[in-house]
């Protein structure tokens, strides 16, 4: 189990305010088998069966999460929550294998509908050639593999629909959606079964 511990003031200001916030992960497979934790940060326990703290960590470092903290900030000198606050505040969860592989993947670039009648139109955007070439012109050099720039892509402009027209688009894209949904978490679940019988069957400790 990890517990949250990623800075999210300014790395300027550490040496400031020692009582600083912090959000992030401390490990259980660390160097000290335990940490003295004062009465200021709140730790926070997750159920791994349906949450990744990695996940939680990086969810909890964005911009939006982060200032959602601070505008709650109840602390006078000493900026902080409570325990009723933090129970208070809401997760996107999506499922647990597609949030380990967000984890494991930090440049990946997560887009939200405003609403969810444009959700088969920002799929349809997003996975259209045009949308995909302009992302590659605009990538940045990372240090291991091309980065997408986000400035980039969400200037792109798009021509909005009428509320017919994507009436319409949805009946017809959405039911194309689920089906790929299905056979994906399929598709997760048949190589989830395969990984630990296939070697026992090259082995010949099992036998079809």
């Amino acid at each position: 189990m990890r517990q949250h511990v990623r800075r999210v003031n300014p790395p300027e200001a550490v040496n400031q305010n020692p009582h600083a916030p912090w959000i992030g992960l401390v490990p259980t497979d660390g160097p000290f088998p335990e940490h003295l934790i004062s009465n200021k940060p709140l730790k926070l326990r997750l159920d791994e069966a349906i949450a990744d703290p990695e996940f939680c960590d990086c969810y909890f470092a964005t911009p939006r999460y982060v200032a959602n903290f601070r505008d709650r900030n109840i602390g006078g000198a000493v900026p902080g929550i409570d325990l009723g606050i933090l129970k208070s505040l809401k997760i996107a969860l999506p499922a647990l294998a597609v949030q380990r592989e967000i984890a494991r993947t930090p440049d990946a670039i997560v887009m939200r509908p405003k609403a969810p009648r444009w959700k088969s139109l920002l799929v349809a955007l997003v996975s259209s050639d045009a949308f995909i070439a302009a992302t590659a012109q605009g990538m940045k050099e990372g240090s291991k593999m091309p980065r997408a720039d986000w400035k980039q892509m969400k200037s792109d402009e798009i021509t909005v629909p009428s509320q017919r027209v994507l009436e319409a688009f949805n009946a017809v894209v959405e039911p194309i959606l689920e089906q790929c949904k299905t056979l994906a978490l399929q598709s997760r679940s048949l190589r989830a079964a395969r990984d630990p019988l296939l070697p026992r069957l090259m082995s010949g400790e099992l036998t079809v």
